[in-house]
């Protein structure tokens, strides 16, 4: 287990930061996406971005969400 930090942009066009303990990348964007996703300012279509140290990836949450 990783700690990760997960960026969303928001409907607010906000950025919105979290740290989670994570497994792999999907698990932390599954975490995020469940930490925010009743917020109003969640909008499900933006990519989300994970860093680790200097390492990033970014992650569309609709296509994560289809394979589910």
């Amino acid at each position: 287990m990783r700690q990760v930090t997960v960026i969303i942009f928001g409907q607010d066009n906000e950025r919105h930061e979290m740290q989670v303990d994570a497994t792999s990348l999907f698990d932390a964007v599954a975490q995020a996406m469940e930490q925010v996703s009743r917020l109003w300012w969640y909008d499900p279509r933006r990519i989300v971005e994970v860093r680790s140290g200097e390492d990033r990836w970014w992650v569309d949450p609709e296509k994560m969400r289809s394979r589910r």
